[in-house]
C-alpha cells in the first residue's frame, strides 16, 4: 500500500507539536541551527555574560575608585550595539519579532505587563539629579533593547523548534543564569541569587508573550520602563522587594494564561460534510460553522493552495512537492482541517487522502513554528480521525508516515507500529 504522493524521506509527512523542523538553513539567521538548539541558545547566552564579567573586571582594574555602575553602563551599552549590529547583518529582524506593527500579534496582551511596569508610580516620583537620571534612563534603555533582543529574541529564534513552553523554560532558566554576571559588579550574592530567581519568572512570562505578540520592541519599552521606575520612586526596602516578588509572579502568571488559551473545536457545514469542495482555492464548504472564542479556531477544510505552501514554507517542507500539481491534489483530498488564529491567519492544518470508503492516510499535518506547543497537532489528528469516522461509516484503515519524533504523539492516538509489516514507499520521476 504505497503512497506515491509522499515528499522525499528527508521532509516528514507529519510533524509532531513542538517538533516542526525550520526552513532552509540558507534562508534563516545562522543562530538558527537544525540540529542542537539548546546548545547553540546556551553559547548564546554565555557569551554576553562572559563579556559583562570581563568589562567588569577591565573597569576595576583600570578604574579602581570608579562606581560600579559606570562598569556596568558601559557593559550594557557595548552589549546593546552589539546585539543590534549582529542583527542587522544577519537580517534577522523579523525573524526575532522586532519590526513594526505591522508584524505584531495581538499587542493588547502586553496590557498586563505594561500596567506592571508603571504601577511604581502610586509611591510617587523620587527623582534624582538630572544626570544621574539620565545614566539611568540611557542604561536600563540600553539593557531593554539588549535583553529583548538578544533572550526574547535571538536565543528563543534558536529554540523555536523547541516549541512556545519549552522554550520559554530554557530562555527563562537562561535569562536567570546571565543575571549572575551581575556578582562581578558587586552587588551582593544574596540579592543576585534573589534577582535570578525573578528573572527566571519574568523571563518565562516574557518568552511566552513573545511568541504571542512577535512585539520584541514593545517587551523592551516595557522592560525599561519598569527598571526605570523602580529607581525613581518611592518604593525602597520591604515594599521594593514585595513589589518585585509581585511583578516576577503577575508576569509569570500572565504568561502562562497567555499559553494555554483554549482551542475552540468547530463542525462543518451538515450540508457538505468535510469532504472538500471542487475548486481549491476557495476554503470547505460554502458557510463553514466557525467560533471565534479563545487564541484558535477548528475548521473542517482543506487547506488552499496558497496556505498549504505557506505552512509548508514555513516548517521546511518547500522541496517536498511538485507545486503545480498540488491544486488538484488537494482537491481530491478526502477531507481537511486548518486551524485558524486570531487573526484569521492559518497556522495548522492537515488533510486525509484514500479511496473514501475504507483505506485514508494522514497527511501534510504541520503547525507553523510560531504556535507549536499548544496541542494544535494533536487537535488536527484527532478532528481528521472523527471525519474518517464519519466517511467510512464501519472499520476502515488509517496510515501515515511519521518521524521517529513524531511516533509517540501518534502512539497516543491509538496508532501501532507494525512489527511484521515494513513500509515502502517511492517517487515516480
Amino acid at each position: 500500500m504505497t503512497n506515491i504522493t509522499e515528499p522525499p524521506s528527508s521532509l516528514p509527512t507529519t510533524v509532531p507539536r513542538a517538533s516542526t523542523p525550520p526552513s532552509k538553513q540558507d534562508e534563516r539567521a545562522w543562530w538558527a541551527v537544525r540540529q542542537h538548539a539548546v546548545r547553540t541558545s546556551l553559547v548564546l547566552a554565555a557569551v554576553p555574560t562572559a563579556v559583562s564579567i570581563t568589562v567588569a573586571l577591565v573597569a576595576q582594574v583600570a578604574f579602581p575608585d570608579a562606581d560600579p555602575m559606570t562598569g556596568r553602563l558601559a557593559a550594557v551599552l557595548l552589549l546593546a550595539a552589539a546585539v543590534c549590529r549582529i542583527v542587522a547583518r544577519a537580517r534577522a529582524w523579523p525573524a526575532i519579532g522586532a519590526t513594526g506593527n505591522a508584524s505584531w500579534s495581538r499587542p493588547g496582551l502586553l496590557a498586563v505587563p505594561a500596567l506592571v511596569a508603571v504601577s511604581p508610580l502610586v509611591t510617587g516620583l523620587d527623582l534624582p539629579t538630572p544626570g544621574v537620571l539620565v545614566v539611568l534612563a540611557v542604561g536600563y534603555a540600553a539593557t531593554g533593547i539588549f535583553e529583548e533582543i538578544w533572550y526574547r529574541g535571538v536565543i528563543l529564534d534558536t529554540l523555536r523548534s523547541s516549541g512556545v513552553g519549552r522554550s520559554a523554560v530554557i530562555g527563562g532558566a537562561l535569562f536567570a543564569a546571565g543575571h549572575l554576571a551581575n556578582i562581578a559588579f558587586g552587588q551582593p550574592v544574596a540579592v543576585t541569587l534573589a534577582q535570578s530567581v525573578g528573572a527566571f519568572c519574568c523571563g518565562i512570562g516574557f518568552a511566552i508573550l513573545r511568541w504571542r505578540t512577535n512585539a520584541v520592541w514593545l517587551l523592551a519599552g516595557i522592560h525599561a520602563v519598569g527598571d526605570l521606575l523602580l529607581h525613581i520612586t518611592n518604593l525602597h526596602g520591604a515594599a521594593l522587594w514585595g513589589f518585585l516578588v509581585g511583578h516576577d509572579t503577575i508576569i509569570l502568571l500572565w504568561g502562562l494564561w497567555c499559553l494555554r488559551r483554549g482551542i475552540t473545536d468547530v463542525t462543518s457545514d451538515p450540508s457538505t460534510g468535510c469532504r472538500t469542495t471542487s475548486d481549491p482555492d476557495r476554503p470547505h464548504g460554502s458557510t463553514p460553522q466557525e467560533e471565534k472564542r479563545g487564541s484558535y479556531t477548528v475548521i473542517d477544510r482543506v487547506p488552499t493552495p496558497a496556505e498549504h505552501r505557506a505552512l509548508a514554507n514555513a516548517v521546511g517542507w518547500q522541496d517536498g512537492f511538485r507545486w503545480e500539481a498540488m491544486p488538484a491534489s488537494l482537491a481530491a483530498s478526502c477531507c481537511g482541517v486548518v486551524v485558524a488564529d486570531l487573526d484569521g491567519s492559518v497556522v495548522a492544518m492537515g488533510r486525509v487522502v484514500g479511496d473514501g470508503a475504507f483505506f485514508f492516510y494522514l497527511q501534510d499535518i504541520a503547525v507553523h513554528p510560531d504556535h507549536q506547543g499548544q496541542g494544535l497537532g494533536r487537535r488536527v489528528t484527532r478532528r481528521l480521525l472523527e471525519n474518517v469516522n464519519e466517511l467510512a461509516g464501519g472499520d476502515a484503515f488509517v496510515g501515515l508516515f511519521a518521524t521517529e519524533r513524531a511516533a509517540a504523539l501518534y502512539r497516543r492516538e491509538g496508532f501501532d507500529d507494525a512489527s511484521d509489516l515494513t513500509g515502502r514507499w517511492r517517487i515516480l520521476r
